[in-house]
């Protein structure tokens, strides 16, 4: 894209552009600057289509051709732009998750910023992927010299809101990573935290206007993941993920009931086995019928022992699976049983007293447990106050989950509370 000073039909540029994709013009639009009007050329008829999708504006008819003058949306009106901004900027949203915990372990991707430590990585031949930077950068000799080395490396580079280098380690390294990065993830969390907090959101309970309103409470009240599943589903579960996945950055973690709950829209699955029962079809049944969908969708498994503890009330995943929980005052069952899923090669074990338990999993049987085993361990089901959460992990849980709790008192206030309480 070759920008040219342009004074004819009230235009700041005259926009050149050379491509041959949607995509690549589509990246070439927004980097164009806000503020400016240019006149963009129109060659075909897709390009006016895509350029009307970043800018708004008129087709002008000249001797020449026709031309698109516009201005990027949101730049038109103070107002407007006030209103805008609130959006996810492209270019910006794409820095903040490369920057993050989650970015860089699900893309291997990292970002540097200063231009020596850039140039350095520039010469030494690294495998940029993109460079961006500021209007003052390129007015100095020194930002010259290095978008003219860049240009010469056939680099991709932009105007944006600081100068800042990506580069990825490798499509070896990224493939090992980009299948691991969720549970890397996790263990990160808690090398940051004592501990770790989940919220469930169960797409029975809520339509999807207030599924989302919910998941932007919880990643602004500091949890570490969503979970998403429930016991018995009637709803569609794809829209409501995939919702759920367009408007927060936290990880978003299936919890299925059976192998039905599944859709591609998520970030991993807690690929359970419920070993605390006896039944067939939730040890193994269930699991090679979504085995080929996972696949498919290309989602992170996480193999889990799932342990149902008695709560006080039959629950919903008691009935629906027909097994008995183990009974609260018997650790020394279940702790034979979580050492059996880490020898089968699971990577967590949660205890799980059931959605709406009268009583939460014991501090005693937490505690056996996690001396017996030496993967994460969740807890969940009846805890009903950050108190009782923060006794979870003294006792040594690694990673809290609420649900119900939320769904009749979903406040930012009180999901803060709980993520504080976990985190210590």
């Amino acid at each position: 894209m070759l920008l040219e000073p342009e004074d004819t039909f009230d235009s700041d540029y005259r926009v050149h552009l050379a491509t041959t994709t949607e995509r690549s013009l589509r990246e070439l639009l927004i980097a164009f600057p806000r503020r400016y009007t240019g006149l963009f050329h129109l060659s075909e008829k897709w390009i006016e289509n895509r350029i009307h999708d970043v800018l708004e504006g008129d087709v002008i008819q000249t001797d020449v051709g026709s031309f698109y003058r516009g201005i990027k949306r949101g730049s038109s009106t103070r107002a407007e732009q006030r209103t805008v901004s609130k959006r996810k900027d492209i270019i910006v949203s794409h820095i903040r998750k490369l920057a993050s915990l989650k970015g860089k372990l699900e893309h291997s991707e990292f970002i540097i910023e200063g231009h020596l430590i850039v140039e350095r990585a520039v010469e030494d031949g690294l495998p940029i992927e993109t460079l961006l930077y500021t209007t003052g950068f390129v007015a100095t000799p020194e930002g010259k010299s290095l978008l003219k080395r860049a240009a010469a490396e056939n680099l991709s580079f932009y105007q944006g809101i600081a100068f800042r280098l990506r580069f990825s380690i490798g499509k070896e390294g990224k493939s090992h990573l980009r299948s691991n990065w969720v549970l890397n993830y996790f263990h990160e969390v808690l090398k940051k935290h004592h501990a770790g907090y989940f919220v469930l959101i169960d797409p029975e309970q809520c339509e999807i206007e207030k599924c989302v309103k919910l998941a932007r409470e919880i990643e602004k009240a500091g949890a570490d993941a969503i979970l998403l599943g429930g016991s018995f589903l009637t709803n569609d579960l794809h829209p409501i993920a995939k919702a759920l996945k367009q408007e927060t950055e936290l990880p978003l973690v299936l919890f299925p009931g059976d192998s039905m709950h599944l859709t591609p829209h998520a970030d991993a699955i807690l690929y359970i086995s419920l070993i605390s029962g006896r039944n067939p079809n939730y040890l193994i049944g269930e699991q090679v019928k979504a085995a080929p969908w996972i696949q498919r969708y290309a989602l992170k498994p996480i193999p889990t022992g799932y342990m149902l503890i008695e709560g006080g009330n039959k629950t919903a995943v008691e009935f629906m699976s027909d097994t008995t929980p183990i009974p609260r005052d018997k650790p020394d069952i279940a702790g034979p049983h979580a050492l059996a899923a880490e020898y089968l090669g699971m990577q967590m074990v949660y205890l799980e007293a059931g959605s709406g338990a009268v009583h939460s999993v014991p501090e005693e049987m937490i505690t056996t447990v996690k001396n017996q085993i030496s993967i994460p361990l969740i807890v969940g089901g009846g805890i009903r106050t950050p108190e009782i959460a923060a006794k979870k992990v003294e006792a040594g849980a690694d990673f809290i989950v609420t649900g119900n709790i939320l769904e009749e008192n979903g406040s930012l206030e009180l999901m803060r509370a709980f993520a504080n309480a976990v985190h210590g």
